[in-house]
């Protein structure tokens, strides 16, 4: 199937064979309004606990990039590196639902108390979101579980250790899950390429 990322109807095709996804791997335009596309459309069939990995997001720090520029500040925004610190935001609604009138900073996230993200983790040219369980579900993250509330919480780790134990031994086990995944993938990938190769 071929098609163009820039078009809604091309990647709603994609969704047409399939049900659920497990995994995307969006190594295409490397263009931030294109790859906001792809993942808008597509992130919402992803099965929970699934993975979208997006590739090739320095070139939003590559002056000769279309949508890049050259960093002028820390606060770098242009591109691809804009798109994915986005995804920063998107984790910490639970904390931004904390405030007394919580602005909205995704459109398919304005009703949510929880993050449509279990977590997101950043390797130089590639961000990958895993997708969260529903709450109540088994293995939905103890932090997520949490009911926002009006005004700022903390949490007391003297009270609580098990919570954070609980959460810190399941993020260990979640990165070595990811990492099998990664390895696996650039496996199939080279095996993939090999072939085109000879």
């Amino acid at each position: 199937m071929q098609g163009s990322q820039k078009e809604r109807a091309d990647l709603e095709k994609i969704l047409a064979h399939a049900d659920t996804i497990d995994v995307v791997i969006d190594d295409c335009s490397h263009l931030a309004e294109p790859t906001r596309l792809a993942f808008d459309t597509l992130f919402p069939h992803v099965r929970p606990g699934g993975f979208y990995v997006v590739e090739d997001w320095g070139t939003g720090y590559w002056p000769s990039w279309p949508d890049g520029k050259l960093p002028q500040s820390r606060n770098h925004l242009a591109g691809m590196v804009g798109l994915v610190k986005e995804f920063v935001d998107v984790v910490g609604i639970p904390a931004i639902n904390c405030l007394l009138d919580p602005p909205s900073i995704h459109e398919a996230n304005q009703s949510s108390k929880n993050s449509p993200y279990e977590y997101v983790i950043y390797f130089p040219g590639m961000a990958c979101v895993k997708k969260a369980l529903p709450p109540g579900e088994p293995d939905h993250s103890p932090l997520a579980r949490k009911e926002p509330s009006v005004g700022p919480q903390r949490i007391d780790v003297k009270r609580s250790p098990s919570l954070w134990t609980s959460v810190l031994r399941r993020g260990r086990r979640q990165l070595g899950l990811f990492l099998q995944l990664v390895r696996k993938l650039q496996r199939k990938l080279g095996r993939f390429t090999n072939r085109f190769r000879s």
